[in-house]
């Protein structure tokens, strides 16, 4: 078996090697199983007869998502704009919820202070 990926935890891992399976390439990932939850990265493995091909597979979604990502941005469309999604992204949603306890918090010092 050899290295064909490593993942940034054990959800991804099983992503990839069920992505893998689905193209009919045998992959495991190493490290994820054990009494506790791991956020560690993982390696997935493959034979050494399919290396090639899994990793011209992983190397062919990698270049489509990041096309789509592109294409998504070029539309306006996508995590980072108004239209087609829901509503503001995690992070904005965030930092927004951050800026409004601080806002509260210095009116009730002002006030505390009056």
């Amino acid at each position: 078996m050899v290295r064909v990926a490593t993942a940034t935890g054990p959800f991804h891992a099983r992503v990839i090697v069920a992505r893998l399976g689905a193209a009919g390439i045998v992959g495991q990932a190493r490290g994820i199983d054990g009494p506790y939850p791991s956020a560690a990265c993982v390696d997935v493995l493959v034979p050494e007869d399919e290396a090639e091909d899994a990793t011209a597979l992983l190397a062919a979604d990698a270049r489509e998502a990041a096309l789509g990502l592109e294409a998504d941005a070029a539309l306006g469309m996508g995590p980072h704009s108004s239209e087609g999604h829901p509503g503001p992204p995690l992070v904005g949603a965030a930092l927004f919820l951050l800026l409004c306890v601080a806002l509260v918090t210095v009116l009730a010092e002002v006030t505390a202070r009056l």
